[in-house]
């Protein structure tokens, strides 16, 4: 028979005595073929190093020490036993798998951080965690230096049930049951080998809970703990004091198996309460948040409405008339390198103007991006992403949209009148080089008087 058998998060190791035959065969067989869910498999005579050899057979009532080394993968945590899971505790956190020999296929179960299963069972199944959820330890005190609460309740609440119960879903209960109460308390902490837990109520109560006590009340913390830290983060504070008062109400020393028993809708009702009375300050502060963004959403509007008129109306008043002048000066010019440099310059003065504007606008639109993200961060607090989006983003966005449409019917105006102005300069480039030279003709001279004869 084995001796105490050790597991830890990769290895497990005990000490037996290989005495019948067909037993040492078989460990001999495995350690010489290890399968891909193991690592190493080694056998040593007890308190040595010395390795069993393959044709050894050692003398009745040897002691061996065997140690089998587990396959790791990131996210995973593989067991031979769910009772392993009480020194697992720092395991589980950072794990989205956990993987158990004693488990069946029908005692698979999930948290909001883990999924629970049977090792090995061919393909680990992906497993997405919930999102993460208040701390504990920012509400609960916790005066034991942070060994009793936990710090990511996710681990520790129920997300779907087993069909068949196991011994590492009942370990597992039972942990998660210690850690809920604390989450749910005011104050925890250690007095001896006892956990004290502390509700302030009114009445405030201290007290401790065996084993047995937690595991009877353990779908009532379950139920407690997701409508405290499950329902986001807002309000975590007011619903978790809440219903701690409301468990300190329940409590009676001689009835640990009420304790809690409808607390929960109590501290349901009792935040009802409290969302009624600050509705009126609430629903002011809300109006008032909605005009103003409402009104910064309309200036913003109005905004990109006024830079796509403008860039029409610099279009039609100085880059129309401008090229018609530069063009109708240029043929009139004697000199045709004049007039492809008028073109030219005519061409960049209008990609110069183009750039320089969009530059600009596009400068403003940034900036307002960036305004409205801060304001979204303090406006998702109190208004949902469909009602920002309605009053705020939606009506923005649309108007940018109509603001790029036009500034691509402009861009390529803008684009047509400088290749006009480029093909004019090259064409009077291109005249200036094969114009032939041309002689000019002499100028008459005008006739002297005739000198009357003496």
């Amino acid at each position: 028979m084995p001796g105490e058998i050790l597991e830890r998060a990769g290895i497990i190791s005990f000490s037996a005595v290989l005495d019948n035959p067909a037993t040492l065969a078989k460990w001999k067989a495995l350690r010489a073929q290890v399968p891909s869910f193991l690592a190493e498999v080694s056998i040593t005579r007890h308190g040595t190093d010395v390795d069993l050899d393959e044709d050894e057979m050692p003398p009745p009532g040897t002691q061996f020490s065997i140690a089998v080394r587990k396959a790791q993968a990131d996210g995973q945590l593989s067991l031979f036993f769910g009772a392993s899971l009480k020194r697992m505790e720092n395991e589980l956190a950072g794990k989205s798998v956990v993987c158990i020999a004693d488990m069946t296929s029908m005692s698979t179960f999930t948290t909001h951080r883990s999924r629970y299963q049977r090792w090995p069972d061919g393909v680990v199944a992906n497993f997405t965690a919930s999102e993460a959820m208040p701390n504990p330890r920012r509400i609960a005190h916790d005066a034991s230096d942070g060994e009793i609460v936990p710090s990511d309740i996710r681990i520790w609440l129920l997300q779907s049930r087993p069909t068949d119960s196991s011994a590492a879903f009942q370990t597992w209960r039972f942990m998660s049951a210690r850690k809920l109460m604390s989450s749910l308390s005011n104050q925890v902490f250690k007095q001896g080998n006892d956990t004290v837990f502390q509700l302030s109520g009114p009445p405030s109560r201290r007290f401790s809970l065996s084993d047995s006590d937690l595991l009877r009340i353990a779908d009532r913390l379950d139920e407690s703990a997701t409508w405290v830290f499950g329902s986001g983060h807002r309000d975590a504070d007011t619903r978790h004091l809440l219903v701690a008062a409301e468990w300190a109400r329940t409590y009676r020393e001689e009835a640990l198996d009420k304790l809690g028993d409808g607390g929960l809708d109590s501290a349901k009702a009792a935040y009802a309460a409290y969302v009624k009375t600050g509705s009126k300050e609430t629903l002011k502060a809300l109006s008032d948040l909605r005009k103003t963004v409402n009104e910064d959403a309309q200036k913003t509007t109005q905004k990109a409405q006024d830079l796509s008129a403008g860039l029409w109306k610099d279009l039609a008043i100085a880059t129309v008339p401008f090229v018609i002048k530069v063009l109708s000066d240029a043929t009139k010019s004697e000199n045709l390198w004049i007039a492809c440099v008028f073109a030219i310059g005519a061409a960049i003065f209008l990609g110069v103007s183009y750039n320089l504007q969009t530059f600009m606008n596009r400068r403003f639109f940034a900036a307002q991006q960036a305004s409205r993200n801060v304001w979204r961060k303090r406006l998702n607090q109190v208004l949902t992403n469909a009602e920002i989006e309605e009053i705020s983003e939606g009506p923005i966005n649309e108007s940018l949209k109509d603001y790029d449409i036009i500034k691509t019917v402009v861009q390529w105006v803008y684009n047509v009148l400088i290749a006009v102005l480029v093909l004019f300069a090259a064409f009077q480039a291109y005249s200036a080089v094969t114009a032939p030279e041309t002689t000019p003709l002499p100028t008459a001279q005008p006739r002297s008087p005739a000198t009357p004869p003496t």
